[in-house]
């Protein structure tokens, strides 16, 4: 089951010391369904539920993120808005390997973003015995692969981290989205896979 959950801000506040999760009614019975829901665009370009979050709140809380979870898996999609403040987002995730399963993120790019950071941490995975393969790729809006890594951990108690910072000015970013996915495989024995993450936008005026 999946739902839409939207991190917002009080409009005229300071987003990070008055943002709050709200979660929405409705819900999805797949990740694609809950995607095209949360991507529907309205003529002029903004997003239909954000439209419709916005307006029944009486226009007094503005979006930072929106995204598609699914509570019992981890499995999650996000999209970002820009607003005039520096923003960052992190937690933790998880998520039941049987064979393959991989997490992504969706990151909204535009033109006046100076630098994006993204960083996994503490990946690992819980049990005794066993061996949990990752992988991690960053794409631009244009498909192309501009960050990736690949590993091992022992099942136990190893953790590994990754990270990357893209400049604006070293990079020369493609404005759109940008996808960050993680996977992992473990020969088809479930165990339980664990990492945290962070993402930070930091805006150039």
């Amino acid at each position: 089951m999946f739902k839409i959950l939207i991190l917002a801000y009080l409009i005229g506040f300071d987003p990070i010391e008055t943002q709050r999760t709200f979660q929405m009614e409705e819900t999805y019975s797949t990740m694609s369904e809950c995607k095209a829901n949360l991507l529907s665009q309205h003529p002029d370009q903004t997003y239909e539920v954000m439209r419709e979050f916005v307006t029944d709140l009486e226009f007094n809380w503005d979006w930072l993120a929106a995204g598609c979870k699914n509570d019992e898996t981890g499995e999650i999609t996000r999209i970002l808005q820009v607003v005039p403040e520096d923003y960052i987002d992190e937690g933790q995730d998880g998520t039941l390997v049987i064979q393959n399963s991989d997490e992504n993120y969706n990151l909204d790019v535009e033109i006046f973003v100076a630098l994006v950071e993204i960083d996994f941490s503490e990946i690992g995975c819980v049990g005794v015995g066993g061996q949990l393969d990752y992988t991690i790729s960053v794409q631009d809006s244009a498909g192309s692969e501009i960050g990736s890594n690949e590993g091992s951990v022992g099942c136990g108690g190893e953790t590994a981290s990754w990270g990357v910072m893209l400049f604006n000015d070293e990079a020369k970013l493609e404005l759109g989205e940008y996808n960050v996915s993680i996977a992992f495989t473990n020969s088809g024995a479930p165990v339980q896979a664990n990492w945290d993450y962070r993402f930070a936008i930091t805006y150039d005026f």
